[in-house]
């Protein structure tokens, strides 16, 4: 005689056989499913996987292969990497780096206005990262151009980063340049006394061949409480 199936086996029959069929559905169609990566304006053109399942993205030269959302062929760090400083005369170009004919990289722009200007009046000023063509004698005073500019109340330091787009400042032809900073008051009366503000730069070398040069002292300046001071 049958000895009918208790309920409770019947529910645990039913959950395994589920369970199967789920299971042996979602790997056949994990197994046909396929998504392609292809050129929206021309469609053949689609992305290719290598045998380790890395997917492969064309440059110029060659493919470079991406696993994990890195790439495996990192740009090469600059030959020769470039930091320099200097106090800035109000109205007149110092000197950062060169004379060169090198092409240069700037990848921050920095500097700071004395806290002790706050006692001097319009000493607040504007910092220019300049361009200058040499002169006939080989001093960084010949036609200038504005590459970045900030302000800066006594005080107060300022940082520009240009990590993601550097300034990349070429020579004219053969003619050599100075990156250099010009310093203005910013307000309608320059000051006549102050301290001198500072600034500097950090960057790399991209072509050619770069020597560094001694940079000149700042004009009329003498020292108060340790610091650079005009008057």
């Amino acid at each position: 005689m049958r000895k009918p199936l208790h309920s409770y086996v019947l529910a645990v029959a039913v959950v395994l056989l589920a369970a199967a069929v789920a299971t042996t559905g979602t790997a056949v169609a994990a197994a046909v499913q396929k998504v392609s990566i292809a050129d929206g304006a021309r469609p053949s053109r689609v992305a290719k996987v290598d045998g380790s399942g890395r997917l492969l993205v064309a440059t110029p030269n060659s493919p470079v292969k991406v696993a994990g959302g890195t790439l495996d062929a990192r740009p090469a760090a600059p030959a020769r990497a470039l930091h320099a400083g200097t106090y800035g005369n109000v109205g007149l170009t110092s000197p950062l780096l060169g004379p060169t004919t090198a092409t240069l990289a700037i990848s921050r722009f920095s500097g700071f206005d004395p806290a002790a200007n706050a006692s001097y009046p319009n000493a607040d000023f504007r910092f220019d990262l300049v361009k200058v063509s040499v002169d006939g004698s080989g001093g960084c005073s010949g036609t200038t151009t504005t590459l970045s500019r900030t302000t800066a109340p006594s005080g107060e330091r300022f940082e520009l980063d240009y990590d993601d787009a550097p300034l990349v400042v070429r020579p004219t032809g053969t003619q050599r340049y100075c990156v250099g900073v010009l310093v203005t008051a910013d307000a309608d009366n320059a000051p006549t006394s102050y301290y001198l503000p500072w600034a500097e730069v950090t960057g790399y070398v991209v072509s050619g061949t770069y020597s560094t040069s001694p940079q000149p002292a700042p004009k009329g300046a003498s020292r108060r409480n340790g610091q650079p001071f005009a008057r």
